[in-house]
């Protein structure tokens, strides 16, 4: 299964939040349904504008998530982000605060399956809800990226990983293209599902254009061709681990 959600289409989307962030916060939804639990798809990625100096407490969640910060500055536990940064944390990993600065914090969550829920740590109960699993967590700060010619006039392509793959098929990394250059997507036979998210330029597949901020999900087993237009593409793709065996 492959989805594909260009920024364009969801701009409209977007609402403002109550209960998760305190303080003035919006979401805009990408692909999935939120408030809806699924044990095995489909995917859940959604945008969260929090408002400036707002906070949320430190927590975690009952599934695999990635998160790619967009806009504004903030921290994430001790990590200061000003620019693209990207966070990883396994199923019941507690990781935060998230914390706003005075130009507001922009950044998509993304999950493999429709989970919504959120547990906080300080919460009564809350270490009773921990299952057995690695509880890995990566978080890559401030990802850099190319201005518009640089991009373009790029005459080889690159995919750079964000931290060392593991065995589980988790793994991260910025795809750079020069203008009109194309590559296949990294293997996901041996993973749980890859985000491709546009950071910089467009992608194109087929008629069909996605510009920065757009986002596609690439099911296990599935692959896809990765093409940038005339002005270069730069792209997190983003793998999840194979789902534990019971």
């Amino acid at each position: 299964m492959i989805l594909s959600v260009s920024a364009a289409e969801v701009a409209k989307r977007r609402a403002r939040i109550q209960g998760a962030i305190a303080g003035p916060s919006w979401r805009t939804n990408y692909l999935g349904t939120f408030g809806v639990t699924s044990t095995d798809g489909p995917p859940l990625a959604f945008r969260v504008d929090m408002g400036a100096d707002t906070v949320t407490k430190p927590h975690f969640h009952e599934v695999d998530q990635f998160q790619v910060f967009l806009d504004g500055c903030g921290r994430l536990g001790r990590h200061e982000i000003t620019k693209l940064g990207v966070h990883y944390a396994d199923h019941h990993s507690a990781y935060g605060p998230v914390a706003a600065g005075n130009t507001g914090f922009s950044y998509l969550t993304l999950r493999p399956r429709q989970d919504s829920r959120i547990i906080y740590s300080d919460e009564p109960g809350s270490r009773q809800r921990v299952l057995p699993g690695k509880r890995r967590q990566y978080t890559v700060a401030n990802v850099s990226l190319c201005i518009e010619p640089v991009r373009a006039a790029r005459d080889q392509s690159s995919l750079e990983p964000l931290f060392e793959a593991q065995s589980d098929g988790l793994a991260a990394f910025v795809l750079r293209l020069g203008a009109g250059m194309s590559v296949p997507t990294p293997d996901t036979a041996e993973s749980g599902g890859m985000y491709i998210f546009v950071a910089n330029g467009c992608l194109v597949t087929g008629r069909d254009s996605f510009p920065t901020h757009s986002l596609m999900w690439v099911s296990a087993g599935d692959a896809i061709e990765v093409m940038a237009d005339e002005i270069g593409l730069e792209a997190l793709l983003l793998r999840f681990p194979m789902a534990a065996k019971e």
